[in-house]
């Protein structure tokens, strides 16, 4: 995360360029059964316990990579236990942002429902 993030500020320095970059990041462990996320930006990825049939929200806790200096960077990855039969679903906000023919957006509170 350092190093992207580094590219990003040296992009925005040598080009002009000012933005960030959002960024979703999940290591999968299946010998240990659990999950490593960095969220940089994104809406809340979702964990489904299928052993009991419960939702975790987990939250981003990062600003998109290249809006802070390398010294304020909080790149603190979130550790999850996970179970055999779990899910783990991510999006970008251009789904819950994406319009019907009528203007309104889609949001997440459509999205959980599916």
């Amino acid at each position: 995360f350092l190093a992207l993030n580094k590219g990003i500020k040296k992009a925005e320095i040598s080009f002009g360029f000012f933005g960030g970059l959002l960024a979703f990041f999940a290591e999968f462990d299946f010998n240990n059964n659990r999950i490593q996320v960095f969220n940089g930006g994104l809406p809340s990825c979702l964990i489904y316990s299928a052993l009991d049939n419960k939702i975790t929200a987990l939250p981003s806790r990062h600003v998109p990579l290249g809006i802070v200096p390398l010294v304020n960077l909080n790149d603190t990855i979130v550790l999850h236990e996970v179970k055999e039969g779990d899910r783990l679903y991510a999006w970008s906000d251009g789904i819950i942002e994406a319009l019907n023919s009528s203007g309104e957006m889609f949001t997440e509170q459509r999205l959980l429902k599916l």
